[in-house]
């Protein structure tokens, strides 16, 4: 038996089709046989024949057929809900009536006219420089059964201004999608805080005010994440060094780099050709991403490059490795030991004390002042498989731990070598970039800016 919804994608106010199919594949006889199908309070299913069939042979199979109307206050999807859709057959073998009840194999879903997504969905504005437009691109994908046009429109907060005020997006078919374009600039007056921007599809009475994500994988079958259509923007005081020229090394674990070039770094991220033969010293900075030396056999190769680039006056930031990532003591200037078993070697409370141990080295003054609170407000973790041993060279930049438990004080490491500087930083970096947190921020702008 099964339940066969036309489209798994319903809008309010649509009429789909749904058929039901019986099919007896035993030597049994079935007989008196009635179809339901079951709905929401407020949808109609009318059914396009008969419901109920007297007999079902060997290899038989019963249909029965029906248009079902999606009412205009018809509930939006949710993934974790029961099907909305399902159908009951009853019928009588062997002398006794039996019932079996199926749902579709997919979701079937009450969607929003149409998909409305923000890129970026996250980002930063820094307050001491609040004339800076946000390029905002709002995507909009067609959920309405056939050509469709819609008014796009974002609401930011007051005393922001956004151009233009609204934008068309036209539609030839379902499943089509058309972008718009926006800029949003934040008040003269904008102080520290989280604010939204909000986007908008409107057609006639209907507005679309929700991103759908698909989601389809063979063991689970199709479904949806529905989510606000929001963009928000972390608004926080924010110096970076000027003129500065930054080269990332992806390990394809992290995009911080994404993020800086939303604050205004000038990042350039680095393939195999420019990491093996490139110019490194043209960048200030060149920074390596999380177990970067594992997934780049190009990197690996050219440890001694990175090192000579620090050494002619570059400066080298290295965020967190394991030990499988081929990582080497003596890929540090000087050596660095990552401590195991790596369970043992992190701090898991994101609200741990910090303890800053050279209160004085510019990465905790230049160009950003960083404070107790530049500490506060972090996520799920403070760091990952810090070191264990390092040689005397490097600076200590911090202790901490979770309570109750050792503190590590290997945590941030730097160091001068030759005329440049090197760093080693197993902070959790890549989580707290992501989430916004401004004090990740500051200081991974000081970080960059370290000469």
């Amino acid at each position: 038996m099964k339940v066969i919804p036309d489209t798994g994608e319903v809008v309010r106010g649509q009429t789909t089709k749904v058929t039901v199919r019986v099919f007896n594949g035993g030597n049994v006889d079935m007989k008196n046989f009635k179809v339901n199908l079951s709905l929401p309070e407020g949808w109609q299913a009318t059914p396009k024949g008969t419901t109920t069939f007297d007999r079902l042979a060997y290899n038989q199979t019963g249909i029965v057929e029906y248009d079902v109307t999606v009412p205009a206050d018809a509930a939006g999807f949710h993934p974790y809900r029961e099907s909305i859709l399902s159908a009951t057959v009853q019928y009588e073998a062997f002398g006794t009536i039996a019932k079996s009840t199926v749902t579709p194999k997919n979701a079937f879903a009450v969607l929003p006219e149409f998909s409305v997504s923000l890129s970026p969905n996250a980002t930063v504005l820094n307050t001491l420089k609040t004339d800076e437009p946000i390029s905002v691109k709002v995507g909009v994908r067609n959920y309405t059964p056939g050509a469709a046009t819609a008014t796009v429109s974002l609401s930011v907060p007051e005393g922001w201004v956004v151009e233009p005020q609204q934008a068309a997006v036209n539609f030839s078919k379902k499943g089509e999608t058309q972008s718009a374009s926006f800029t949003v600039k934040a008040s003269a007056g904008t102080v520290k805080g989280k604010y939204e921007v909000k986007a908008k599809a409107v057609r006639g009475s209907a507005v679309s005010e929700q991103d759908v994500q698909v989601i389809e994988y063979p063991h689970i079958g199709r479904t949806y994440l529905v989510t606000p259509s929001v963009l928000t923007i972390q608004a926080f005081d924010l110096k970076v060094r000027e003129g500065l020229k930054v080269g990332y090394v992806s390990s394809g674990f992290d995009n911080i780099d994404q993020y800086l070039r939303q604050v205004g770094v000038n990042v350039t991220n680095l393939d195999a050709n420019e990491v093996q033969f490139g110019d490194l010293s043209k960048y200030d900075t060149i920074v390596l991403g999380i177990r970067a030396y594992g997934f780049r056999t190009d990197l690996l190769a050219s440890s001694g490059r990175m090192l000579d680039y620090v050494k002619n006056g570059g400066n080298l930031v290295v965020q967190y490795h394991k030990p499988e990532d081929n990582w080497k003591p003596e890929l540090a200037p000087y050596p660095i030991k990552i401590g195991t078993p790596l369970i043992q070697w992190r701090v898991t409370d994101e609200n741990s004390k910090v303890t800053v141990l050279a209160p004085d080295h510019p990465l905790f003054n230049t160009p950003n002042k960083i404070t107790d609170a530049d500490w506060a407000n972090w996520v799920q973790d403070r760091s990952a498989y810090n070191p264990s041993e390092w040689s005397p060279e490097y600076v200590q930049l911090i202790s901490n731990g979770d309570p109750g438990e050792k503190e590590f004080t290997g945590t941030f490491l730097t160091a001068k070598y030759g005329e440049g500087t090197y760093t080693y930083s197993s902070i959790a970096w890549y989580r707290q970039i992501p989430s916004l947190v401004p004090g990740s921020f500051r200081l991974f702008a000081n970080m960059l800016s370290l000469e």
